[in-house]
């Protein structure tokens, strides 16, 4: 009879301490679990066109984002936009955002042309003839820039 109170109390026991810790008094409490996170914000994209400008928007409850792209000037990015303000230069179309391609066969002066050799930078919105190179019609500077390309790669073969 006492092996089976020793038993019964080795047990007691080491339930006590796996309940209370080795301390002998109360284990931490655990923190309850953090609440959920907040549900992600809704947005609403958009897409308009206000003569030839193409727009896409999103909006959320407090912010408008917006890109704008003037088809008139060779689809060259004109409005990067938050809540209303322009982040792009578009006063004029060698500016915006666009790509820009050197011919590799002219010479550029290190002040962007102030001795007057800047070879050729096309811009998307901009229609300029340039001596020496393929005129592609009414196109724009971009566009010669692309026919010469293909004159220059088919001399080439």
């Amino acid at each position: 009879m006492r092996q089976k109170w020793a038993s019964f109390l080795l047990i007691l026991s080491l339930a006590a301490v796996s309940s209370f810790g080795c301390g002998g008094g109360n284990s931490q409490v655990q923190p309850p679990p953090p609440p959920p996170p907040p549900p992600p914000e809704t947005f609403t994209t958009t897409t308009s066109q206000q003569g030839s400008l193409l727009i896409l928007q999103n909006q959320t409850s407090t912010d408008t984002i917006r890109i704008g792209l003037e088809t008139a000037w060779g689809g060259s990015i004109v409005e990067v936009s938050l809540n209303g303000t322009n982040f792009v230069n578009a006063h004029d179309t060698g500016r915006e955002v666009q790509p820009a391609f050197y011919d590799g066969n002219a010479q550029y002066d290190p002040c962007a042309g102030c001795t007057g050799v800047f070879g050729w930078d096309p811009v998307l919105g901009r229609r300029q003839v340039r001596p020496g190179y393929a005129n592609a019609g009414t196109g724009s500077d971009f566009e010669l820039a692309l026919h010469h390309c293909a004159a220059v790669a088919m001399e080439s073969r």
